[in-house]
């Protein structure tokens, strides 16, 4: 069904009145120190990087690894000005994540093509971001009312890497496509609740 002219331009109207009145009640929105901006463009990054990783699981591009890090870059910077800090045993958890996907991938690349070569640049740059964004976010002290999902939505970030990883591990494979779609699916929820515990955590 086609929306006409008239429904459109009472469909903007509704949508800039409700902006205003969203800003009225929250004029922080505006301020010097709203997080739109950096949370948009790791948004921005991460959707990039899920569009090259659905395009070609394998050996991703310089692009799409820089994407990803710098996506994760951006999280773990504002969650660090939050005091985010966590314990050895977070830390440790996360670092051993990593390091075991890291020496697979190594391990790959030693016997195998350029796409191993690839895959391993990805895990260890893209990865390496991940961890600290998971591990910065695990700390206790965020755990409020407002900021409780920016560990789950962090692991799940974590999660759906390391599924993809796995993803390209299982290529042409009948279970490539059911890890692809876990991977995606915890990508979506877990930005969504990173970014939202960002959006409501008052910064330090």
């Amino acid at each position: 069904m086609t929306m006409s002219v008239f429904e459109f331009r009472a469909r903007t109207r509704e949508g800039a009145s409700a902006l205003v009145q969203a800003v009225k009640r929250s004029p922080e929105l505006l301020s010097p120190h709203a997080q739109v901006a950096p949370l948009g463009v790791a948004v921005l990054a991460a959707a990039g990087a899920q569009v090259a990783k659905l395009r070609q699981p394998s050996r991703p591009s310089r692009a799409a690894i820089a994407a990803v890090a710098g996506s994760y870059a951006i999280y773990s910077v504002l969650l660090w000005r939050r005091g985010a800090r966590n314990d050895a045993r977070g830390w440790a958890l996360r670092g051993g994540v990593w390091a075991a996907g890291s020496a697979l991938a190594a391990a790959r690349a030693k016997v195998e093509s350029r796409e191993a070569a690839a895959d391993k640049a990805a895990v260890m740059i893209g990865g390496a971001a991940t961890a600290v964004t998971s591990a910065l976010a695990g700390d206790k002290k965020l755990r409020t009312r407002t900021s409780a999902g920016a560990s789950h939505g962090a692991n799940l970030l974590l999660a759906s890497e390391s599924l993809t990883y796995l993803r390209t591990l299982l290529e042409a494979t009948p279970q490539a496509k059911a890890v692809a779609y876990a991977a995606l699916g915890a990508q979506v929820l877990g930005q969504f609740l990173l970014v939202d515990a960002l959006f409501h955590t008052p910064r330090r």
